[in-house]
Protein backbone atom coordinates (compact mmCIF):
# COMPACT_ATOMS: atom_id res chain seq x y z
CA UNK A 1 0.00 0.00 0.00
CA UNK A 2 2.67 2.58 0.90
CA UNK A 3 4.86 1.40 -2.70
CA UNK A 4 1.37 2.35 -3.93
CA UNK A 5 1.02 5.36 -2.23
CA UNK A 6 3.96 6.46 -3.91
CA UNK A 7 3.45 5.94 -7.06
CA UNK A 8 0.10 8.07 -7.14
CA UNK A 9 2.10 10.77 -5.47
CA UNK A 10 4.80 10.83 -8.03
CA UNK A 11 1.80 10.24 -10.85
CA UNK A 12 0.10 13.41 -9.41
CA UNK A 13 3.54 15.43 -9.84
CA UNK A 14 4.00 17.81 -12.75
CA UNK A 15 6.85 18.45 -15.08
CA UNK A 16 9.51 19.84 -13.13
CA UNK A 17 11.18 22.91 -14.76
CA UNK A 18 13.59 21.29 -17.28
CA UNK A 19 16.37 24.00 -16.89
CA UNK A 20 16.80 23.81 -13.41
CA UNK A 21 15.85 20.28 -12.23
CA UNK A 22 18.30 17.23 -11.45
CA UNK A 23 18.94 14.57 -14.11
CA UNK A 24 17.76 12.49 -11.91
CA UNK A 25 14.70 14.52 -11.43
CA UNK A 26 13.61 14.31 -15.04
CA UNK A 27 14.13 11.00 -15.47
CA UNK A 28 12.29 10.07 -12.77
CA UNK A 29 9.52 12.24 -13.87
CA UNK A 30 9.62 10.66 -17.04
CA UNK A 31 9.59 7.01 -15.93
CA UNK A 32 6.13 7.49 -13.83
CA UNK A 33 4.18 9.87 -16.41
CA UNK A 34 3.18 10.22 -19.83
CA UNK A 35 5.89 12.61 -21.84
CA UNK A 36 2.82 13.39 -24.60
CA UNK A 37 0.48 14.69 -21.96
CA UNK A 38 2.97 17.37 -21.71
CA UNK A 39 2.61 20.90 -24.26
CA UNK A 40 4.83 20.81 -27.05
CA UNK A 41 6.90 23.21 -25.64
CA UNK A 42 7.12 21.86 -22.90
CA UNK A 43 8.81 18.98 -24.74
CA UNK A 44 10.91 21.36 -26.36
CA UNK A 45 12.45 22.18 -23.58
CA UNK A 46 13.13 19.02 -22.07
CA UNK A 47 14.80 18.42 -25.30
CA UNK A 48 17.13 21.43 -25.03
CA UNK A 49 18.19 20.47 -21.43
CA UNK A 50 18.93 17.03 -22.33
CA UNK A 51 21.03 18.22 -25.88
CA UNK A 52 22.59 20.78 -23.33
CA UNK A 53 23.63 18.01 -21.03
CA UNK A 54 24.64 15.26 -23.84
CA UNK A 55 26.82 18.34 -24.89
CA UNK A 56 28.97 18.05 -21.65
CA UNK A 57 32.40 16.90 -21.81
CA UNK A 58 31.45 14.29 -19.33
CA UNK A 59 28.22 12.60 -19.72
CA UNK A 60 26.26 12.83 -16.31
CA UNK A 61 25.79 8.82 -15.45
CA UNK A 62 22.08 8.33 -14.14
CA UNK A 63 21.30 5.42 -11.79
CA UNK A 64 18.29 3.21 -13.05
CA UNK A 65 18.64 0.31 -10.31
CA UNK A 66 15.51 2.48 -8.48
CA UNK A 67 13.23 1.53 -11.54
CA UNK A 68 10.87 -1.34 -11.99
CA UNK A 69 10.79 -3.26 -15.13
CA UNK A 70 7.18 -1.59 -15.29
CA UNK A 71 8.36 1.37 -15.45
CA UNK A 72 11.02 1.48 -17.45
CA UNK A 73 8.85 0.54 -20.24
CA UNK A 74 7.75 4.08 -19.98
CA UNK A 75 11.13 5.36 -19.58
CA UNK A 76 11.81 3.90 -22.70
CA UNK A 77 8.89 5.22 -24.82
CA UNK A 78 8.56 8.44 -23.16
CA UNK A 79 12.99 8.90 -24.43
CA UNK A 80 11.82 7.83 -27.99
CA UNK A 81 8.78 10.65 -28.34
CA UNK A 82 11.40 13.07 -27.16
CA UNK A 83 13.73 11.90 -29.99
CA UNK A 84 11.56 12.67 -32.55
CA UNK A 85 10.71 15.65 -31.05
CA UNK A 86 14.56 16.29 -30.90
CA UNK A 87 14.99 15.42 -34.26
CA UNK A 88 11.94 17.47 -35.94
CA UNK A 89 12.50 20.81 -33.84
CA UNK A 90 16.41 20.64 -35.23
CA UNK A 91 15.66 20.10 -38.61
CA UNK A 92 13.36 23.18 -38.95
CA UNK A 93 16.16 25.21 -37.22
CA UNK A 94 18.92 23.83 -39.67
CA UNK A 95 16.14 24.83 -42.59
CA UNK A 96 16.73 28.54 -41.58
CA UNK A 97 20.33 28.27 -40.46
CA UNK A 98 22.60 30.34 -42.68
CA UNK A 99 25.53 28.17 -44.80
CA UNK A 100 28.50 29.89 -43.17
CA UNK A 101 26.89 28.44 -39.77
CA UNK A 102 25.55 25.10 -41.12
CA UNK A 103 29.01 22.55 -40.52
CA UNK A 104 29.26 23.98 -37.01
CA UNK A 105 25.78 23.27 -36.61
CA UNK A 106 25.57 19.95 -38.09
CA UNK A 107 28.47 18.80 -36.17
CA UNK A 108 26.73 19.66 -32.60
CA UNK A 109 23.61 17.61 -33.38
CA UNK A 110 25.99 14.44 -34.61
CA UNK A 111 27.91 14.74 -31.37
CA UNK A 112 24.46 14.52 -29.14
CA UNK A 113 23.13 11.75 -31.37
CA UNK A 114 26.41 9.60 -30.13
CA UNK A 115 25.44 10.90 -27.01
CA UNK A 116 22.00 9.88 -27.38
CA UNK A 117 23.35 6.99 -28.85
CA UNK A 118 25.17 6.06 -25.17
CA UNK A 119 22.27 6.74 -23.10
CA UNK A 120 20.18 4.74 -25.38
CA UNK A 121 22.08 1.46 -24.85
CA UNK A 122 21.95 2.17 -21.33
CA UNK A 123 18.16 2.75 -20.57
CA UNK A 124 16.92 0.21 -23.14
CA UNK A 125 18.01 -3.74 -23.10
CA UNK A 126 16.98 -4.04 -26.64
CA UNK A 127 19.87 -1.95 -27.57
CA UNK A 128 22.69 -3.54 -25.05
CA UNK A 129 25.47 -2.09 -27.27
CA UNK A 130 26.07 1.30 -29.14
CA UNK A 131 26.25 -0.48 -32.54
CA UNK A 132 21.93 -2.06 -32.15
CA UNK A 133 21.56 2.03 -30.66
CA UNK A 134 23.22 3.28 -33.78
CA UNK A 135 21.27 0.59 -36.13
CA UNK A 136 17.61 2.21 -33.76
CA UNK A 137 18.50 6.10 -35.91
CA UNK A 138 18.46 4.42 -39.07
CA UNK A 139 15.04 2.56 -38.24
CA UNK A 140 13.44 5.90 -36.70
CA UNK A 141 14.71 8.35 -39.51
CA UNK A 142 12.68 6.03 -42.21
CA UNK A 143 9.43 6.35 -40.16
CA UNK A 144 10.07 9.72 -39.69
CA UNK A 145 10.97 10.52 -43.67
CA UNK A 146 8.29 8.03 -44.13
CA UNK A 147 5.71 10.22 -42.06
CA UNK A 148 7.07 13.77 -43.46
CA UNK A 149 5.21 15.63 -45.89
CA UNK A 150 5.46 18.82 -48.18
CA UNK A 151 7.96 21.40 -47.35
CA UNK A 152 8.85 19.21 -43.84
CA UNK A 153 9.80 16.24 -46.03
CA UNK A 154 11.95 18.26 -48.19
CA UNK A 155 13.93 19.89 -45.09
CA UNK A 156 14.31 16.28 -43.73
CA UNK A 157 15.79 15.27 -46.47
CA UNK A 158 18.02 18.15 -46.99
CA UNK A 159 19.40 18.07 -43.11
CA UNK A 160 19.55 14.01 -43.75
CA UNK A 161 21.75 14.76 -47.19
CA UNK A 162 23.88 16.92 -45.44
CA UNK A 163 24.46 15.49 -42.27
CA UNK A 164 25.37 12.28 -43.38
CA UNK A 165 28.49 14.91 -45.59
CA UNK A 166 29.06 16.38 -42.27
CA UNK A 167 29.36 12.72 -41.00
CA UNK A 168 31.36 11.06 -43.44
CA UNK A 169 33.45 14.54 -43.16
CA UNK A 170 34.12 14.86 -39.67
CA UNK A 171 34.54 11.08 -38.75
CA UNK A 172 36.15 8.39 -38.85
CA UNK A 173 34.00 5.37 -40.23
CA UNK A 174 37.07 2.83 -39.68
CA UNK A 175 36.00 3.13 -36.05
CA UNK A 176 32.32 1.93 -36.05
CA UNK A 177 31.35 -1.52 -36.03
CA UNK A 178 31.02 -3.31 -39.84
CA UNK A 179 27.08 -3.27 -39.35
CA UNK A 180 27.16 0.27 -39.06
CA UNK A 181 29.31 0.55 -41.95
CA UNK A 182 26.88 -2.41 -44.28
CA UNK A 183 24.18 -0.42 -42.79
CA UNK A 184 24.86 2.94 -44.02
CA UNK A 185 25.71 1.85 -47.25
CA UNK A 186 22.90 0.16 -47.81
CA UNK A 187 20.86 3.45 -47.45
CA UNK A 188 22.81 5.60 -49.18
CA UNK A 189 22.90 2.84 -52.36
CA UNK A 190 18.65 2.87 -51.88
CA UNK A 191 19.12 6.88 -52.03
CA UNK A 192 20.78 6.71 -55.02
CA UNK A 193 18.51 3.97 -56.44
CA UNK A 194 15.40 6.63 -55.48
CA UNK A 195 17.20 9.13 -57.94
CA UNK A 196 19.18 11.04 -55.17
CA UNK A 197 22.35 12.30 -56.98
CA UNK A 198 25.89 12.79 -55.79
CA UNK A 199 26.03 15.92 -58.03
CA UNK A 200 23.64 18.29 -55.51
CA UNK A 201 25.22 21.02 -54.42
CA UNK A 202 25.90 21.15 -50.52
CA UNK A 203 25.62 24.54 -48.40
CA UNK A 204 28.57 22.78 -46.57
CA UNK A 205 32.01 24.44 -46.44
CA UNK A 206 35.00 21.77 -46.24
CA UNK A 207 38.14 22.01 -45.25
CA UNK A 208 40.91 20.04 -47.17
CA UNK A 209 41.29 17.79 -44.81
CA UNK A 210 37.60 17.12 -44.27
CA UNK A 211 36.99 16.27 -48.37
CA UNK A 212 39.79 13.85 -47.70
CA UNK A 213 38.50 12.35 -44.93
CA UNK A 214 35.17 12.33 -47.37
CA UNK A 215 36.81 10.45 -49.64
CA UNK A 216 38.21 7.64 -46.95
CA UNK A 217 34.92 7.18 -45.41
CA UNK A 218 33.53 6.44 -49.28
CA UNK A 219 35.83 4.17 -49.98
CA UNK A 220 34.98 2.29 -46.61
CA UNK A 221 30.97 2.22 -47.37
CA UNK A 222 32.19 1.37 -51.02
CA UNK A 223 33.69 -1.70 -49.32
CA UNK A 224 30.87 -2.46 -47.35
CA UNK A 225 28.87 -2.50 -50.21
CA UNK A 226 31.40 -4.62 -52.39
CA UNK A 227 31.52 -7.09 -49.33
CA UNK A 228 27.48 -7.49 -49.67
CA UNK A 229 27.58 -7.75 -53.77
CA UNK A 230 29.95 -10.32 -53.43
CA UNK A 231 28.56 -12.87 -51.80
CA UNK A 232 25.51 -12.12 -54.55
CA UNK A 233 27.95 -12.68 -57.28
CA UNK A 234 29.64 -16.04 -55.59
CA UNK A 235 25.94 -17.55 -55.88
CA UNK A 236 25.36 -16.59 -59.96
CA UNK A 237 25.95 -19.29 -62.07
CA UNK A 238 28.75 -18.68 -64.70
CA UNK A 239 26.09 -16.88 -68.16
CA UNK A 240 25.07 -14.32 -65.66
CA UNK A 241 28.02 -12.74 -63.82
CA UNK A 242 29.02 -10.49 -66.94
CA UNK A 243 25.55 -8.98 -67.01
CA UNK A 244 26.04 -8.42 -63.65
CA UNK A 245 29.12 -6.83 -63.41
CA UNK A 246 28.09 -4.48 -66.36
CA UNK A 247 24.81 -3.35 -64.09
CA UNK A 248 27.12 -2.79 -61.42
CA UNK A 249 29.70 -0.69 -63.43
CA UNK A 250 26.84 1.16 -65.11
CA UNK A 251 25.19 2.07 -61.29
CA UNK A 252 28.93 3.12 -60.02
CA UNK A 253 28.84 5.20 -63.53
CA UNK A 254 25.58 6.92 -63.27
CA UNK A 255 25.46 7.66 -59.43
CA UNK A 256 28.93 9.44 -60.04
CA UNK A 257 30.38 7.53 -57.37
CA UNK A 258 34.00 8.00 -58.76
CA UNK A 259 34.39 11.74 -57.29
CA UNK A 260 33.74 10.05 -53.91
CA UNK A 261 36.01 6.41 -54.70
CA UNK A 262 38.92 7.99 -56.61
CA UNK A 263 40.92 10.56 -55.26
CA UNK A 264 43.39 10.82 -58.43
CA UNK A 265 43.44 14.08 -60.27
CA UNK A 266 43.56 12.28 -63.66
CA UNK A 267 41.23 12.88 -66.64
CA UNK A 268 42.18 9.43 -68.29
CA UNK A 269 40.23 6.54 -68.15
CA UNK A 270 43.36 4.69 -67.59
CA UNK A 271 44.67 6.96 -64.80
CA UNK A 272 40.92 6.61 -62.70
CA UNK A 273 40.89 2.73 -63.66
CA UNK A 274 44.65 2.56 -61.90
CA UNK A 275 43.32 4.67 -59.01
CA UNK A 276 40.33 2.08 -58.36
CA UNK A 277 42.79 -0.93 -58.86
CA UNK A 278 44.47 0.15 -56.23
CA UNK A 279 41.75 0.42 -53.58
CA UNK A 280 39.81 -2.70 -54.38
CA UNK A 281 42.77 -4.61 -53.93
CA UNK A 282 43.22 -3.05 -50.66
CA UNK A 283 39.85 -3.94 -49.59
CA UNK A 284 41.27 -8.04 -50.75
CA UNK A 285 44.12 -7.59 -48.31
CA UNK A 286 42.47 -6.64 -45.36
CA UNK A 287 39.26 -8.76 -45.84
CA UNK A 288 38.67 -11.54 -43.36
CA UNK A 289 39.35 -15.09 -44.76
CA UNK A 290 36.03 -15.88 -45.41
CA UNK A 291 35.02 -12.75 -47.10
CA UNK A 292 38.65 -12.41 -49.03
CA UNK A 293 37.71 -15.46 -52.01
CA UNK A 294 34.26 -13.89 -52.69
CA UNK A 295 35.13 -10.54 -52.82
CA UNK A 296 38.20 -11.55 -54.64
CA UNK A 297 36.51 -13.21 -57.43
CA UNK A 298 34.27 -10.42 -57.83
CA UNK A 299 36.95 -7.71 -57.89
CA UNK A 300 38.70 -9.97 -60.58
CA UNK A 301 35.42 -10.21 -62.76
CA UNK A 302 34.97 -6.36 -62.42
CA UNK A 303 38.72 -5.90 -63.75
CA UNK A 304 38.24 -8.24 -66.63
CA UNK A 305 34.65 -6.47 -67.75
CA UNK A 306 36.42 -3.08 -67.12
CA UNK A 307 39.25 -4.08 -69.63
CA UNK A 308 36.59 -5.38 -71.81
CA UNK A 309 34.61 -1.79 -72.64
CA UNK A 310 38.09 -0.50 -72.58
CA UNK A 311 39.60 -2.35 -75.41
CA UNK A 312 35.54 -2.34 -76.85
CA UNK A 313 35.82 1.66 -77.37
CA UNK A 314 38.70 0.87 -79.96
CA UNK A 315 36.84 -0.95 -81.72
CA UNK A 316 34.95 0.37 -85.45
CA UNK A 317 31.21 0.76 -83.77
CA UNK A 318 29.75 -2.37 -86.12
CA UNK A 319 32.69 -4.54 -84.39
CA UNK A 320 31.25 -3.40 -81.01
CA UNK A 321 29.18 -6.41 -79.45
Amino acid sequence: LAAGGLYWQWQRQPLPSPRSATIEQLVRWLALHDVERVTHDQQLALVDRFESEFQQTNLPSTDTSWIPASWMVRLQTNLAVLKRVWFFSRVEQYAHCPNADRLDFLRRRLDVVARWTEVSARFNANESSESNASASWFTDIDDWCACSKGPVKDNVQTALTDGLICWLACDDLQVQPPSVRAALADRIVASLEDGQSTDREFGLRLSSAEQQRLAENAKLLMESWALKLSKQFVQLPALQRDEFVDRLLTRIDDWGLSQWLLQSASNQASGRATELMKTVDSWIARADDKDRPPLAELISHVKYRMLVHELRKWLPDKQRA
